[in-house]
């Protein structure tokens, strides 16, 4: 399709955008299908090896029966089999949901602001401004996750967007008599907290081919949007008091004994700094990672904004022997997309590739960071896949210490 060899051709973000904003109906609808982080076709791992072809109606309408499930499993993937020899591997690029052009959602909202959902969840800041009294609530150690009820089925999201697999979840929230709604919660590890660092894989697997079952995980419910529409415009008119008094009306009945163990977040107001230590200081006590402050009176944001986060924070040290080079068709192509980082603290040798954090400007000085310190923000030392080796949960580039000597 010329549109997509137009946009592998041109490595300029402006160029990008050149093209898409000349882009015919078709190849718009193409974009939709492809990066609708609502639209997911079940199945993956589709071989491209040949022409891409055209995109037709009767592609778009094979879509449809794959996202809405009317095929699936062997059915799904030999009418796609026959579909791509007949018509070429547009409609696998689609499947897999990445053009493998180099665009992403970012630059489609900016050239088709309407064109496709901005998954966007309120997230929290790092703060020492407070405004008394607030809401303290446990900082779950788990995958976010958003439950979304439309057009009479419920799916599962990751905060970016990327649908999970978990029919056992989607089964017991769709049994809550509301037309649409929308939770924003966690999923984390019901039991050993020592093990809460395998919920990420698990759900990691099934963004792919596999299914998260209930076995030792618990989706916790912190806030409520109430439908799809005001989710997508991003728009919320309600006191966090009462939605967290809504969300009780429609998560209570749920708990107790079912197939996948769903539960409130707890709630407690804090009038001062006092008590603020109080309930942070519990928390670690009980092993989890920290608070969210809340402001009983604020509506859903669906940015980084008004949610304060208190955690203990944990940096290393680690010399970086590596600089990795973005992947190709990707945003950092032609700088770093991670470096590789080792050493040995507490009696563990860590090795790790460390790419969040890392502005546009550290990623453009090549040839620096080698044999240099690195400081690392990281919430866990974890076993790696490597024999004898160990590795960070959520490794995040800080600074380069270039007052020390490795």
């Amino acid at each position: 399709m010329k549109f997509i060899t137009m946009l592998r051709n041109t490595n300029s973000r402006i160029g990008k955008e050149a093209i898409l904003e000349n882009a015919d109906a078709a190849f718009i609808k193409v974009l939709r299908y492809t990066y609708e982080p609502t639209y997911n076709y079940g199945v993956s791992n589709m071989f491209i090896c040949g022409e891409l072809g055209e995109p037709s109606q009767e592609m778009f309408d094979l879509l449809d029966k794959l996202r809405n499930r009317e095929l699936t499993g062997n059915a799904a993937r030999k009418e796609l089999d026959n579909f791509i020899k007949l018509h070429g591997h547009l409609i696998a690029i689609i499947c897999r949901k990445d053009l493998d052009c180099g665009i992403g959602e970012k630059t489609i909202h900016k050239v088709f602001p309407e064109l496709i959902t901005k998954f966007n969840v309120q997230l929290a800041i790092s703060t020492n401004k407070r405004e008394y009294p607030m809401i303290a609530q446990t900082k779950y150690d788990g995958v976010r996750t958003i439950a979304i009820k439309h057009d009479g089925k419920v799916k599962l999201f990751t905060r970016n967007g990327k649908q999970i697999n978990c029919p056992d979840l989607c089964e017991l929230l769709n049994s809550i008599s509301i037309a649409e709604f929308v939770l924003d919660g966690e999923l984390i590890q019901d039991e050993d907290k020592r093990e809460r660092t395998t919920i990420s894989g698990r759900v990691n697997s099934a963004l792919h081919n596999s299914t998260l079952t209930n076995e030792n995980v618990k989706y916790v419910v912190f806030d409520w949007i109430t439908n799809f529409k005001d989710f997508k415009s991003q728009s919320n008119s309600i006191e966090y008091v009462s939605r967290y008094n809504i969300i009780k009306g429609i998560i209570l009945p749920l708990v107790g004994d079912n197939q996948f163990k769903v539960e409130m977040a707890d709630f407690h107001l804090v009038g001062n700094r006092e008590d603020e230590e109080f309930m942070f200081n519990k928390a670690i006590a009980c092993g989890e990672e920290g608070i969210i402050l809340k402001d009983p009176k604020q509506f859903y944001s669906f940015k980084r904004n008004g949610w304060i986060k208190l955690k203990v924070e944990k940096t290393m040290e680690l010399k970086c022997i590596e600089e990795l080079m973005g992947e190709p068709r990707t945003k950092y192509e032609y700088c770093i997309g991670a470096l590789t980082c080792c050493g040995n603290v507490d009696g563990k040798y860590i090795k790790v590739n460390v790419g969040s954090g890392l502005t546009d400007n550290d990623r453009e000085c090549l040839n620096l960071y080698v044999g240099k310190t690195i400081e690392i923000k990281y919430n866990e030392i974890i076993p790696s896949t490597k024999a004898n080796c160990h590795t960070l949960f959520l490794p995040r580039f800080v600074s380069v210490r270039f007052d020390k000597q490795c």
